[in-house]
This record gives structure tokens, sequence and C-alpha cells, in this order.
């Protein structure tokens, strides 16, 4: 896999991935449409997913023309190409999606709005107030800024601090979930209560694509433990080391994904947002990858240091975006 070459690297069948995967097509899931865009028409009150091309589409060589997986010892139908697509669509539980994987993203759009999910959202209560959470769009439009405020007061309700912060998954498709991160300057005890709100901060349209997928090879748990080195990151000595979550993300639009990143939000057993984390997409030999063309991959590393115990068993969201 690794290699100092940077040249553009293509998809190429992962046939040990998919048979893996196969057994995933039990968990039934919500309808899979075949045109893999993300939208709602106004007033409509549900939305369709963002759906990855077909599998058949994406691994070829891998399924015959009933949908049956081709192995050695011939074909199983067990579990089709289409079982596999309504598993990894998925429900809320947990979504495979273009640009995303993970919990909470939702069809339902009724309620018309941008907001804070409340559950999902930790607060320092030490030091300077810090809180990071999730915020979803419940519009029927994609949000180009997912903006968070949060106004802080005092016992006897005088602010003390109003705190800005946009999210780094732009845009946010409808009943997409997307991280965001405050840090004020105010000290976190004297926080009485906290006022939440949530919009499309706007802009202009972003250019290049969310039509991407989101491998992961592996994860490593934080502590003290082996090094790793894989060409693109590098630890040395004994640690402790922060925890790592090494992947790939490859472009399955018709069009260049522009400066490529991937986004990841963990979650602790109270379903708070324990660690975010960013990083942009790279070359093999480590140099950014400015750019994917239609079927290109890259890699991604993404690093938690601090308090992150456990990470490589909390529940997880990944987005893919082109910024």
């Amino acid at each position: 896999m690794l290699s100092s070459a940077p040249a553009p690297r293509t998809l190429r069948p992962l046939a040990g991935a998919l048979v893996a995967l196969v057994a995933l097509a039990s968990l039934a899931g919500c309808g899979v449409r075949s045109d893999h865009t993300a939208g709602a028409g106004e007033g409509d009150g549900e939305a369709t997913l963002p759906t990855l091309p077909p599998v058949e589409e994406r691994q070829s060589a891998l399924y015959d023309e009933d949908g049956c997986l081709v192995l050695a010892e011939g074909r199983d139908c067990g579990a089709t190409a289409d079982d596999l697509d309504e598993a990894l669509a998925g429900d809320e539980s947990d979504r495979t999606l273009a640009g995303f994987e993970g919990p909470l993203f939702t069809t339902d759009v009724s309620a018309g709005v941008v907001h804070v999910l409340d559950d999902t959202v930790a607060v320092s209560t030490s030091g300077p107030w810090r809180a990071q959470g999730l915020v979803r769009n419940e519009t029927t439009s994609p949000v180009v800024a997912a903006t968070v405020t949060a106004v802080l007061r005092d016992g006897a309700g005088a602010e003390l601090e109003r705190v800005k912060a946009t999210s780094p998954v732009a845009p946010v498709r409808p009943g997409e979930p997307a991280p965001f991160v405050l840090e004020g300057t105010v000290d976190a005890a004297a926080v009485a209560s906290v006022e939440w709100s949530a919009t499309d901060g706007g802009g202009a349209a972003l250019p290049g694509t969310r039509d991407l997928e989101l491998t992961t090879y592996f994860v490593e748990a934080a502590g003290a433990r082996d090094a790793i080195d894989l060409g693109v990151y590098a630890e040395t000595g004994p640690g402790p080391h922060p925890f790592v979550l090494y992947g790939s993300i490859t472009d399955l639009a018709g069009i260049d994904a522009t400066r490529p990143a991937v986004v990841g939000a963990w979650l602790g057993d109270d379903g708070r947002v324990r660690a975010v984390s960013q990083a942009d997409a790279v070359r093999l030999d480590g140099s950014p990858a400015d750019s994917l063309g239609p079927d290109e991959l890259a890699d991604f590393v993404l690093v938690v240091g601090g308090d992150a115990g456990g990470l490589e068993a909390a529940p997880v969201l990944l987005w893919a975006v082109s910024r």
C-alpha cells in the first residue's frame, strides 16, 4: 500500500472488505434510490438520502448480472448487491452515505429549522468556557455555513459573552448532522445558563463535491503502545501516543473534488461529543491532495490527543468534504 510516489490512485476492488460488508445486509434499512443525490422539495417533510452509487457500479467485478457476489467457489446470492445497498443506507442509528458515515442523519425535515442537538453537546466545567456538539439541518435546502451561537449568562441572567462558530462541514445537506466547537474566554464556573441558536450563515456556493466515499483502514488506541509509521503519518518512542484513525476518500463524482478533507466526531457513552478532529487528504508521500479527479483516492489521518482513551470503541461520525 505504501509508496514514495505521489501519483494519483484510482479505486480498486476490495473483495475482503466487501465480503465483510455483505454480512451487514441482514440489517434492513430505508429504501435506497438509484439517484444518490440528497435533497427535498420545498414543503416536503422527508428528504432523500445522499446514498452511495450502487455497489454493482463501484465494485462491478465482484457481482454478476443478478447482483450475486462472485466468489472463487461460485456465486453467492444469500445477500445481493441490492441488500448491501439497503444495509449501507441504514437508519438514523447508523448510515454509510456519500460523504458521511455514522448515526443521526435523518430523513425527517418537517421541523424546517437548523438546530443544535442538545443531547450531543458537551460543555466544560472549569477553565475557559468551551462546548462541542452537533447541529443538524432539518430544512429542505443545503446549509452553506452552519453557524452556532451560544449566549452565556450568569446567575442573574446578565450576558457574559456571546460565542459563535461555523461547522467545518459544508454544505450540510438536508437531514445531515454536523459538528461544531465553541471556545469562549469567560470562566466556565461563572456560566449559569446558555442560550443556543443555529442558522445558515450563507455565502457563496462551495466548489467541488461531497459525492465522496469514505473508507476506514484501521484505528489505533491512545496510550502507551508501539509507534506507527504510515508514511503519511509517523510516531516515535514508546508514547503515550494519540488516538489515530487512518483511511481514504474516493471521488465518486464526475467533477474534481477540490481540497478534499475529512472531519470526525466521537460520541461518549452519554451520546455527547467527546472529540472533534479534521484533516486534509494527502498523497502517499504525505503531500496535500489539492484536488481529486473522478475515481481518484487519497489518504487521511485523524488524530486525537489528550483525553482520548476508549475512542477506538466509541461511536464515530465521519464527513468527507471539498473546500
